[in-house]
């Protein structure tokens, strides 16, 4: 599964964003929740989760092309306090 890192933005400068599952990762059947959490240089956190859920195969017809499924993540906001 691949996923790109969701968007996070700070006022106080770069934000640091790391999920708990690393995109590329094999899953195996079954529903995973991958929490992602951004922090900001005074270590002000804001955490966001998608589910990934993976299906048992079955057979695939040929199509001549690559098959794949996408996530799109929203955005992070970390907010100072």
């Amino acid at each position: 599964m691949t996923f790109s890192l969701p968007a996070a933005s700070d006022n106080s400068g770069t934000v640091e964003v790391e999920c708990d599952l690393l995109s590329g990762s094999s899953l195996p059947v079954g529903t995973h929740v991958v929490t992602c959490t951004a922090t900001d240089p005074s270590d002000n956190t804001a955490s966001s989760s998608f589910v990934v859920t993976v299906l048992r195969a079955r057979s695939i017809p040929e199509t001549g092309g690559d098959v794949w499924a996408g996530v799109r993540l929203g955005a992070l906001m970390v907010a100072g306090g």
